[in-house]
């Protein structure tokens, strides 16, 4: 009796198909599962452009990094950093900071970049320590002006203080021009464009007129040599002065004058004052 309901067409035939639709399940749950691991993956990779590194490459990485620091020489220092190009892990954060304040300006400027691309608001805080408390970044435009920056991709407006800094920064390298504070400058104009801030306008305005000497003959009018540098710094600015005054207040402007009467006729409504 047992044996003939085992071998019964009709129970085989169900527990069969009982089989099959549980197989079926577990296999659709398993690539369901694979699919929403890989989702999360690139959705990660795609969130910052970077990929967590293994513990073993981390480890190397993070080591490479501390032997960097205690280098002299750029060409002795760059291997460690090009190799996390494209990683990220916690433990690079700390020889980073180190690496910021090194003596090799260029390696300092690389490290500062790197950090910035993994940064979180807490290491957002040590960066602006290094790049404006630390003696050694004192005129490092392209160190100080790119922790500036990654506040903005943060979506952080500075606070007074720190604000009162990039003014600082901003009056000497356009008081004293060179084409190399071309960069820099770029990246506090990208810095008000991201964050939308108004309290740097007139001084962005300022940059739409070509530079030239208005009173060439005054005593106090710079040498041609510093008209000539002013302008090789401000030529590569111009379209990112436009777009960052058109982010800000929804407008196109071509001239400092053209700037100037918008802002004093919306003065109440756009609340700034020229």
């Amino acid at each position: 009796m047992l044996c003939s309901a085992l071998i019964d067409p009709k129970r085989v035939s169900f527990f069969a198909v009982c089989a099959l639709v549980l197989l079926c399940f577990t296999l659709g749950g398993t690539a369901l599962a694979d699919d929403k691991a890989e989702e999360k993956e690139e959705a990660a990779e795609e969130d910052d452009g970077l990929m967590d590194a293994s513990a073993d490459q981390a480890k190397a990485m993070a080591d490479a990094l501390k032997k960097a620091a205690r280098k002299k020489k750029l060409g002795d220092i760059r291997p460690a950093l090009e190799a996390i190009d494209g990683f990220k892990h916690e433990s690079f954060i700390k020889p980073l900071l180190k690496l910021m304040n090194h003596k090799v300006g260029e390696a300092a400027e690389t490290a500062t970049n790197l950090l910035a691309e993994r940064a979180d608001e807490k290491c957002l805080k040590k960066m602006w320590k290094n790049a404006f408390s630390n003696k050694a970044n004192h005129g490092r435009y392209g160190v100080r002006s790119r922790v500036v920056l990654a506040f903005g991709e943060k979506g952080i407006v500075l606070d007074k203080n720190k604000y009162k800094e990039v003014e600082r920064d901003w009056r000497w390298m356009f008081g004293n021009p060179q084409e190399r504070f071309a960069e820099p400058a770029a990246n506090y104009i990208k810095y008000f464009e991201l964050t939308k801030d108004k309290r740097h306008c007139r001084k962005l305005a300022e940059q739409l007129d070509e530079p030239m000497a208005t009173n060439p003959n005054s005593p106090s009018n710079p040498p041609a040599e510093w008209w000539e540098r002013r302008w090789k710094m401000w030529q590569p600015l111009k379209v990112a002065v436009v777009e960052a005054l058109l982010e800000i207040t929804g407008q196109e402007f071509d001239t400092t004058e053209q700037a100037k009467e918008w802002f004093e006729k919306n003065k109440k409504t756009f609340k700034f004052d020229w």
